[in-house]
């Protein structure tokens, strides 16, 4: 329940009753106060001019008229006969062109059936759709002469690794470049029984064996894409091998598909294989070991220094007593028939001392 509330009482106010209103003062107007009269003003007289006629002379102008027709209709005879000999002229330059690109089309086609044989396999569709498209063979031959970057670029795009490379070139990057490394994709047998390329000094740890494995026929079987399994192993091996970066040569039977592999797994590697494989490296001369491996231990480094410097140490001596024949050659011939006599008793008062 709501308790109950008083209102508190309002006192009570008495006006005074002697409180009186003030007088207000009242002012009376003078009278005699006037308004000053406002004066007149007359509007001034406006003088009034009367305007000139003025006669305007009259111009003929059916001279300039007929003037500029006639030039206009020289200037359209002489349009029309412009439009004709451009036209002939643009005719005939058709002709030429046509010509010119049929000749030259022909030539691009029979200089591109000539080098087929060499190009990359891939690139065999273009000159048979060259061979019927005009347009395709001078485009394809102004790529090929203009472009070699950008075709280099096409074809490594198209095989998926950066081309082949000459075994001596390959060997002298080993030896230069610290990023160079080779793989060989040879098994076991073939190695042992043909040897590895040997590499020495600098290029010396950077080749390794490896092959691509096959997997066993159960995991085949169960596998989506064995083959490219396969590879992948290959790939990761050839990744831990080498650096970021790195150019890297193959050779072997795996060569092409194992560089392609590596290219596409990133890692900014260059890859190539070796042109000819390893007959083409045993034929330009270069160092075979006959060994499977490409490990090397301490002995075997040992035995290479070894033969370095015997090597090295032969060849100057060969030098030396080469210099040596020719000095005293000269000598003897530069002497006369006493000097020569006195020189052959001392040679043989030496081999018999």
């Amino acid at each position: 329940e709501m308790p109950e509330m008083k209102m508190p009482e309002v006192p009570k106010f008495d006006m005074p009753k002697d409180i009186k209103m003030p007088d207000v003062p009242k002012f009376d107007l003078p009278k005699d106060i006037k308004i000053p009269d406002v004066p007149k003003f007359d509007m001034p007289n406006v003088p009034k001019f009367d305007i000139p006629k003025v006669d305007a002379p009259e111009f003929d102008f059916s001279g300039a008229t007929n003037a500029f027709n006639g030039a206009t209709s020289a200037f359209n005879g002489a349009t029309g006969a412009f439009d004709d000999s451009l036209k002939g002229a643009n005719d005939a330059l058709n002709a030429f062109e046509s010509g010119v690109l049929s000749s030259a089309s022909s030539a691009v086609i029979a200089g591109l059936d000539e080098v087929k044989g060499v190009l990359p396999s891939e690139f065999a569709g273009l000159i048979e759709m060259a061979k019927d498209d005009q347009d395709v063979a001078l485009a394809l031959a102004a790529l090929l002469v203009l472009s070699p970057t950008l075709v280099g670029a096409f074809f490594d795009n198209v095989r998926g690794y950066g081309g082949s490379k000459r075994p001596f070139f390959v060997n002298e990057q080993l030896e230069k470049n610290s990023r160079a490394f080779l793989i060989d994709t040879r098994d076991a047998e073939d190695r042992k029984e043909n040897g590895v390329p040997d590499l020495r000094k600098s290029a010396r740890n950077r080749g390794a064996a490896v092959e691509v494995v096959t997997l066993d026929e159960r995991t085949r079987r169960i596998t989506r894409n064995p083959r490219a399994v396969e590879l992948r192993i290959a790939g990761e091996l050839v990744q831990k091998l080498t650096k970021r970066g790195a150019q890297v040569y193959f050779l072997g039977p795996e060569a092409a598909a194992l560089a392609k592999q590596v290219q596409s797994m990133g890692g900014g590697r260059k890859c190539f294989t070796v042109a000819g494989d390893f007959n083409a490296w045993r034929s330009e001369g270069l160092k075979i070991r006959r060994k499977a491996s490409y490990g090397k231990n301490v002995l075997d480094v040992v035995g290479e220094e070894t033969s370095d410097l015997a090597k090295a140490g032969s060849t100057y001596v060969q030098t030396r007593v080469g210099t040596a024949r020719t000095s005293i050659k000269s000598t003897v011939d530069s002497t006369g028939p006493a000097g020569k006599a006195a020189v052959l008793v001392g040679f043989l008062a030496l081999a018999y001392a």
